[in-house]
C-alpha cells in the first residue's frame, strides 16, 4: 500500500523509468491479490509477540489462501496478526497460545512454547502424532519431548459418526505389550504404539490422533484410482484444519 501511495503522489515532472514503475506496480498488485486481508486496527497500535522482533498488525483474512500461520503451518482464515514486511503471520488462537503448558502426555515437566527448533540438527518430531514439526513447538528440554501447537490442545474425548461410542485420547497405545500389529480404523495404516491414539477399548476401535476428523477409507476402495492421491491430500488438509479449529477453541477457553 505504501508503494501505491508513493507512486500516486509522483508529479508529472518527475522522471520515472517506465519499466521500473511497471515492475513496482505489478509487485504491489500481486501482493494485494495474494494477501486478500484487510487491516482492522490503527497504524499507531503496537502488538508484540515473543516470536518476532517487529511489531505486528491485526488482520482479518476473508478467504483461505496458501498464506500459512508460522505457528501451526496451516492456511490463514479469520482473525490473525502479521508482519507484512517479513511475511510473518499467526492465527489469533496461535498468537494467544500459552507460553507454558502442563500436559497429561508429559506430566513430569512443564512444556515451554518455542518459535524455533531447540535441536542443532533442526528436525523436530512431534511426540503426539509422530509427524515432523516446522512450526512452533511445545518443548521439554529435560526429556526432549515435543508437541505441535495443535496436538498439545487436542480434546481428551471425541465422537465419530462411524462409531457408536465416545473415543478417548491415549498418550500411548493401551495394549503396548501386545506384539501384534494394530491398524487405524480410519486410514487403514499401521499404528505406531509410541504415539497418541483415539480409541474405544470395548470395541477395539483405534485411530491415529491426526485421523480423528478424517473420512474413513472404504476397504473396497480401488488403490489404483488415479485421483486417490489428490483426494487423500485434500482429506489430510481438511483434517488438519478441523484439528486446528478444535484445538483453538479449547486453547481459548
Amino acid at each position: 500500500m505504501a508503494k501505491i501511495s508513493q507512486l500516486a503522489k509522483m508529479s508529472s515532472r518527475e522522471v520515472v523509468n517506465p519499466v521500473k514503475r511497471s515492475t513496482m506496480m505489478a509487485e504491489v498488485i500481486a501482493r494485494e491479490r495474494i494477501l486478500v486481508y484487510r487491516m482492522v486496527q490503527e497504524e499507531t497500535d503496537i502488538i508484540k509477540h515473543f516470536s518476532h522482533p517487529h511489531a505486528l498488525r491485526e488482520y482479518k483474512f476473508q478467504e483461505r489462501h496458501r498464506i500459512v500461520c508460522d505457528a501451526c503451518e496451516l492456511d490463514l482464515l479469520g482473525e490473525a496478526y502479521g508482519c507484512a514486511k517479513c511475511d510473518f503471520h499467526l492465527h489469533k488462537s496461535c498468537f494467544e497460545a500459552p507460553r507454558e503448558l502442563e500436559h497429561g502426555g508429559h506430566p513430569k515437566h512443564t512444556l515451554k512454547l518455542l518459535s524455533r527448533t531447540p535441536y542443532p540438527a533442526g528436525r523436530v518430531i512431534c511426540n503426539g502424532c509422530g509427524e515432523e514439526n516446522r512450526g512452533f513447538d511445545y518443548h521439554c528440554a529435560c526429556c526432549n519431548y515435543d508437541l505441535h501447537i495443535d496436538c498439545a490442545h487436542l480434546p481428551k474425548v471425541m465422537k465419530r459418526d462411524d462409531h457408536r461410542h465416545t473415543l478417548a485420547l491415549y498418550y500411548s497405545f493401551p495394549y503396548f505389550q501386545y506384539s501384534g500389529e494394530e491398524y487405524c480404523d480410519v486410514c487403514r495404516n499401521s499404528i505406531d504404539k509410541r504415539r497418541w491414539v483415539y480409541g474405544c477399548r470395548q470395541c477395539k476401535y483405534w485411530c491415529h490422533s491426526d485421523c480423528i476428523f478424517r473420512e474413513a477409507i472404504s476397504l473396497s476402495e480401488d488403490d489404483e484410482d488415479e485421483d486417490e492421491d489428490d483426494k487423500r491430500e485434500v482429506n489430510i488438509r481438511t483434517t488438519a484444519w478441523l484439528v486446528h479449529e478444535m484445538s483453538s477453541k479449547l486453547r481459548l477457553k
